[in-house]
């Protein structure tokens, strides 16, 4: 990666808690705290303001150091070092947005040749977070391993077809592929729609009959939106790092630690990027690079309104509840 590139280092979740006027033994699980200039006193309170954006065009830190810490529900609680605020250089704040699975359009079949072989061929473009885990000890089911991979889907008319015949015999030749990256729904017996099982997986369709297959508009490139927030999306950063938090057996296995986010919840994120003085490093980047704290706030399945996840109060990305400025650089 390029100097000054992003690493994701460290991921903090809040659960509708954030610490306010508690020291950092007394964390909980799913509760983040936030301690300016080396204290061990949170901030919790809208009121507790860290950024000092009078001057729009250049906003200033107001404490000359800062430091997050993750409660958990056994064991000492998950902290970044104590950050020198000079040492960072952007602040994001991405509101939820909820991810959809690529999907075609919904399409009616109008194809009735008799006798004629009709086929699809579905390319896996890219795919997302894998969150099964299991697909990492099954390499026959594992997506990342299988993009640009070709899956042929055929079934052959008889000599009296029908739309409805065709449409549900290449539904059918989908969906009985196990190891298949998409599913066909039929919202009707003579339609077809083909869509993502994974958010993240993109598709392309090619029409590969021995004669067109009516109408053309199935044929094409598919991707979904990625979306922020969605709480497997929050689960997937968590296990990214979950090796930086020291998740090891006695034996110097890998295990699986925790996860604090909720798969269901919608999350608000809080990207705060520093330097970390290699070779003097305090930071979890390789050298050259920036470390990622990642911050996800949320209470439920609905998004927290802007102005009450007080995160984005106290680092003024909103005011009075209306969303401002959702990214500070700092020119130190």
């Amino acid at each position: 990666m390029a100097r000054n590139g992003n690493n994701l280092s460290q991921v903090f979740v809040a659960n509708a808690i954030l610490s306010d006027n508690e020291a950092m033994s007394a964390l909980a699980a799913g509760e983040v705290g936030i301690f300016p200039n080396g204290t061990n006193v949170s901030d919790g309170a809208a009121g507790d303001v860290h950024i000092d954006a009078t001057v729009a065009t250049n906003p200033q830190w107001i404490p000359t150091q800062i430091q997050f810490a993750q409660g958990r529900a056994t064991g000492n609680p998950l902290a970044s070092p104590i950050i020198d605020t000079s040492q960072i250089t952007r602040l994001d704040f991405t509101t939820y947005t909820a991810p959809v699975k690529a999907i075609t359009s919904d399409v009616t079949i109008t194809s009735t040749n008799n006798s004629t072989r009709f086929g699809l061929k579905i390319i896996l473009k890219s795919v997302g977070p894998i969150t099964n885990y299991t697909e990492y000890t099954d390499p026959s089911n594992q997506l990342n391993d299988r993009i640009g991979e070709i899956r042929n889907y055929e079934y052959t008319s008889d000599a009296s077809a029908t739309a409805i015949e065709i449409a549900t015999g290449l539904a059918n030749a989908i969906n009985n592929d196990a190891f298949a990256f998409v599913e066909a729904l039929q919202s009707g017996t003579d339609e077809l729609q083909i869509k993502a099982k994974e958010f993240g997986t993109n598709f392309q369709v090619i029409d590969d009959g021995d004669t067109a297959l009516a109408p053309t508009t199935l044929v094409g490139s598919y991707a979904g939106t990625e979306g922020v927030g969605a709480g497997w999306q929050v689960i997937d950063d968590e296990k990214k790092c979950a090796a930086k938090n020291g998740h090891m057996n006695r034996i110097w296995l890998p295990t699986a630690g925790t996860s604090i986010a909720n798969s269901t919840w919608a999350y608000h994120r809080l990207d705060i990027q520093y330097k970390h003085n290699w070779p003097n490093s305090t930071g979890i980047a390789p050298s050259g690079e920036l470390n990622t704290i990642r911050m996800y706030i949320g209470d439920g399945t609905t998004a927290m309104a802007h102005g009450d996840t007080v995160i984005d109060a106290q680092f003024l990305v909103s005011a009075s509840g209306v969303l401002a400025t959702t990214t500070h650089i700092f020119d130190h």
